[in-house]
């Protein structure tokens, strides 16, 4: 893992791919996570995740989720992600499990556009995607400046749709969004990683 500049976005327009492909290859690379609830995360249809991750190199990975399903679609989330190796800048993310997944991976390529409605209000999102068997991410490619807009787009929305190449489209509701991302932020914010021993 290169570090925590690479998430920071300050400059360079690929930051979002090196610190999405990093977490990718991250994640490939390391022990099963651990996984649990964030109760004072939970607000209406969102809730909150924390997973640690201990990597090959012994260092652990920390990963702050706010996440809600679709409305008819349980196996397809829209995430908001913070990590603390990235400056805990947002990861904003759909997250694919079941059937679903292996046909999205093989018919959908990085830089597919996809559109986002909120409210009323459309914006054209370009992919990266993370591709499995079980599990494929549709992670938005924006700087840090980007994503931070579309988070507080998503902080004061109601409700939100995604649509995909063929015109699959996706509903989510966004109440209690912004509660949920506040109260995961936090943590992130508020990581500590353990001292480093010789």
């Amino acid at each position: 893992m290169g570090g925590a500049r690479e998430g920071r976005d300050e400059g360079g327009g690929s930051a979002v791919r090196l610190a999405t492909v990093a977490l990718c290859v991250t994640l490939a690379g390391g022990a099963g996570a651990a996984r649990e609830g964030v109760p004072e995360a939970a607000h209406e249809q969102w809730r909150g995740i924390q997973q640690s991750r201990t990597l090959a190199d012994g260092s652990v990975l920390n990963r702050y989720i706010a996440r809600t399903e679709a409305v008819e679609e349980p196996d397809i989330s829209l995430a908001l992600e913070f990590v603390p190796r990235f400056g805990c800048s947002p990861l904003v993310g759909f997250r694919v499990v079941g059937p679903l997944a292996a046909s999205l991976g093989t018919s959908l390529a990085d830089g597919t556009r996809a559109r986002l409605v909120i409210d009323g209000e459309s914006t054209e999102l370009s992919l990266l995607v993370d591709a499995g068997e079980a599990v494929t991410s549709l992670w938005v490619s924006e700087r840090a400046e980007g994503r931070a807009r579309l988070r507080q787009r998503l902080d004061v929305g109601s409700r939100a749709a995604l649509t995909l190449p063929g015109e699959r489209s996706l509903e989510f509701s966004l109440l209690g969004s912004r509660a949920s991302a506040v109260a995961v932020e936090a943590l992130c914010r508020d990581n500590r990683p353990p001292a480093y021993e010789d």
